[in-house]
């Protein structure tokens, strides 16, 4: 199976993933940073072996199923730490540097929707 995590509120791709456990930790990473409303632009879907996608989760339904497939398990921060390589972009980017400017453009999203009349 892949995994393939989205910011889908900037579009940005932040990784795939042969290992749901790796990209829930980035998930939940994420959500410990930027608060829980932040699952909302984040969506994990993939293939099968087979080819056939997956139905992808997001929101409450995604913190749900990092809490089922991580409960017990410490985070590992080297796995966040580890590149990831992103469509259409050259070159590598650490996931933490991808998550910190995907949290940067949600913040400046949010405050120029609140700016407006």
């Amino acid at each position: 199976m892949k995994f393939d995590l989205w910011d889908v509120q900037t579009n940005q791709y932040l990784g795939s993933y042969e290992d749901e456990a790796e990209a829930l930790v980035l998930v939940r990473t994420l959500v410990s940073n930027f608060g829980a409303a932040y699952a909302d632009d984040l969506e994990l879907g993939g293939t099968m072996d087979d080819g056939d996608a997956f139905a992808s989760r997001s929101g409450a339904a995604l913190i749900s199923r990092a809490d089922e497939v991580l409960s017990g398990r410490q985070t590992d921060p080297g796995v966040i730490g580890s590149k990831v390589r992103r469509r259409g972009i050259r070159g590598e980017k650490s996931m933490v540097a991808a998550a910190a400017s995907n949290g940067r453009r949600l913040d400046e999203a949010r405050n120029r929707e609140r700016q407006k009349p």
